[in-house]
Formats: structure tokens, C-alpha cells, sequence
């Protein structure tokens, strides 16, 4: 999957496989060189950009296919950045790619539509990842042993939790009771989301504390970890700015062991408390969804519908216009008649 990072001059990709088919090959209409030396289609792009494209950079994004990780923190002159979730299910399939990583970090200048596409699309990103490794699980016991955890992390100047996140809570710590057999065939695990301020270092490390407790008393730990690089917030002033996190990680990969059932389906509650591990952020409120894959697999159809849809109103328009044009060059010509 590619790298994407954004500079002053334009979008540098890294990390594209020619070979992987067209559907994930550089479209021709970003205009990339190469940027540096190694095999062609190996080697770093490079879209250059002219000042007056990088506001509507985010119109060129969905054309790259599945951006495994995006830099865009401290930019400051992107302002919209649209869907990319036509992208995201044409790879739904691709079990393999497992992290997404995309920072807007104090790009000030993206507007509410801008933010709120990027937190719709996260629902979606997250859902494909969690459905990707519960599969691949299926297809191998050893799975959770021998891979990279499968992860998702996203950020983006904002001081709301995307509408999607059924439970959420101001401080930094929430507790949830859960629904009757919420442990079920097809549960897909958590998402988070945290709403932070006072970010004063360059790398944020949150640790998530699970705690799952039953009606008998019993309860069990789970500590995860979340690393981002915000990049130098001194420079770009992120201290002074509410952002918005969210993210993912398969809980079975942090203690390399699978779901035990005859404990979690005794579970009627779970907590998450949020810290930083170092003092530097302020977590506003929080948030949890919890994943099944009938919901994904539904998320996914109505996406693509709505994708169906679109294309064919856009074909019509088209047809109406050429009928139009036709229309009109017949009435011009009864007239030279």
C-alpha cells in the first residue's frame, strides 16, 4: 500500500506496486514523476502542486488508491478533502492490507464538511480492517501469532465524536453495559475515539485500559497502545487546537491469544480509560462502538449503492445532455430549411 506525505510543493507517494493490477496503480491524472531512484514502480512519486491546487488537494485523494498512511499534519493550505469511499470498497477484498494511518493534524484551514467526510470515512476504513483480520483468523490459527497487529488511526482538528460512535462520555474514561449476547458470532471488536487538547509533544502515545467485568465480580484487563506522530507542534501551533482521534487495534494481538468464551460470555459491562503517557494532553471526551460484521457487511452494501446511484444519475445527466445538444442542432437545421 502507499505512503503519502504532503510538502509545500506537492504530494510525495511512496510504497506503489505497479504490479498489484491498475485499480492500484498511480491514476494518470495526478500527474506523478518519479522522485527518486529504485526499480520503476518501486520508487518514491511525486505530484507536484501548484499553490492554487493545494486547498483542494482532498479532490485528488480518492484517485489514490487506499493510502496506507497519509501525512498531511501542519498543512496549511488544504481545505477540502473528499470521500474516499468507493476506494475503500473496491479494496474491501484485500485481506492483506491491514493498517491505515491518515494524520490531519492542525490543518487549520479544513472546513466542517472537509472534517466531517474524514470521520464518515473512518467507520468505513475501520470496519474493511476488522473484517480483513477476522478473516484472515479464520483461515489461520496461527494468524495472530505471526503478523503486525491490524491497525487503524486517524486525526483531524475537530471537538466532536463522529455520530457514528453509539456510546460516548465527557473525561476520559467511559463504561458501558452490554447488550445480551453481544459476544456473539461475527463480533468484530471496538473502536475508540477520543476528543484531546493541550497537545505539546510531537509523538502522542495513548494507552487504552480495558476492563471487562462480569455479574459474579469477576473482571480482566486489557492495556493497548496507540502511537502517533502530530509532528512539530511548535512550529505548527497544535496546542491551542481541539483534535479528534480515531482508532483500532484487534485486542487479540495485544496479549497474542484469542477470545476466551467461557469468560467473555459471562461479560455484562466494559470500561476504557484513556491516559497519555506523558502529561501532555488533555483527553475531552470519549467514545466506543462496538463492531459486528452483519453491520459492516451492511455499511459496505449501502456505500456501494449509493456509488450505483451516483454513476447512474451522472449517465443520465449526460444522456439528457447530449439529447439536448441533438435536439437543438435538428431544430437549428429545420430552420436552415
Amino acid at each position: 500500500m502507499p505512503d503519502a506525505r504532503l510538502t509545500s510543493h506537492g504530494l510525495r507517494l511512496s510504497g506503489w506496486q505497479f504490479s498489484m493490477g491498475p485499480e492500484l496503480g498511480p491514476p494518470p491524472s495526478l500527474g506523478l514523476a518519479h522522485a527518486g531512484a529504485g526499480p520503476r514502480g518501486l520508487g518514491p512519486l511525486f505530484c507536484p502542486l501548484s499553490p492554487k491546487q493545494m486547498p483542494t488537494l482532498g479532490l485528488l485523494l480518492p484517485e489514490v488508491p487506499m493510502l496506507s498512511r497519509l501525512q498531511a499534519n501542519g498543512c496549511k493550505s488544504l481545505k477540502t478533502v473528499s470521500s474516499s469511499r468507493n476506494a475503500i470498497t473496491k479494496c474491501w477484498n484485500r485481506n492483506e492490507l491491514l493498517r491505515e494511518q491518515l494524520n490531519f493534524s492542525n490543518c487549520r484551514r479544513l472546513g466542517y464538511d472537509a472534517r466531517s467526510s474524514i470521520m464518515v470515512d473512518s467507520q468505513l476504513r475501520i470496519m474493511r480492517v476488522a473484517t480483513a483480520s477476522s478473516k484472515l483468523k479464520e483461515e489461520n490459527e496461527d494468524y495472530v501469532q505471526r503478523v503486525y497487529e491490524p491497525l487503524v488511526t486517524m486525526v483531524c482538528p475537530g471537538d466532536e465524536i463522529p455520530k457514528w460512535f453509539v456510546h460516548q462520555n465527557m473525561g476520559a474514561s467511559i463504561n458501558v453495559r452490554l447488550p445480551a449476547n453481544w459476544f456473539r458470532e461475527g463480533f468484530l471488536g471496538f473502536a475508540l475515539t477520543v476528543v484531546a487538547s493541550d497537545l505539546f509533544d510531537p509523538y502522542v502515545k495513548f494507552e487504552c485500559k480495558y476492563n471487562f467485568k462480569t455479574g459474579e465480580g469477576e473482571s480482566h484487563e486489557i492495556n493497548c497502545y496507540f502511537n502517533l506522530e502530530i509532528g512539530n507542534v511548535v512550529k505548527y501551533r497544535c496546542s491551542d487546537l481541539q483534535h479528534v482521534f480515531v482508532l483500532y487495534k484487534d485486542l487479540e494481538y495485544e496479549k497474542r491469544t484469542k477470545w476466551s468464551p467461557a469468560f467473555y460470555n459471562r461479560v455484562t459491562e466494559v470500561s476504557v480509560h484513556f491516559r497519555q503517557e506523558w502529561v501532555f494532553l488533555t483527553v475531552e471526551k470519549c467514545g466506543m462502538c462496538l463492531l459486528y460484521a452483519e453491520d459492516a457487511e451492511k455499511l459496505k452494501c449501502h456505500v456501494m449503492s449509493r456509488q450505483e446511484q451516483d454513476e447512474h444519475a451522472a449517465s443520465g445527466s449526460g444522456d439528457l445532455e447530449a439529447s439536448g445538444s441533438n435536439e437543438s442542432e435538428e431544430a437549428s437545421g429545420s430552420d436552415d430549411l
